[in-house]
């Protein structure tokens, strides 16, 4: 769970900027994350915000999962 107060001036700022790019952005269904635009902006900029790593691997990795994607391994 992200704690907002953990968080500078400059990456609040950055997270709401992230949200005015992204609030009417059409996200595609959870099987189809791994091609989804929105979802890799939404994970690029918590990546460059958070200083994380980036996070393309494990929204590929959760694509493919069976519950997710509705098909077989």
């Amino acid at each position: 769970m992200l704690d907002p107060r953990s968080l500078s001036d400059e990456q609040l700022s950055g997270l709401a900027d992230l949200f005015d790019e992204l609030a009417e952005a059409e996200f595609a269904p959870l099987p189809d994350m791994e091609d989804c635009y929105a979802r890799g902006r939404l994970d690029e900029g918590l990546s460059h915000l958070l200083r994380l790593p980036d996070l393309t691997p494990l929204r590929r990795m959760l694509a493919s999962e069976p519950v997710v994607s509705n098909k077989r391994l």
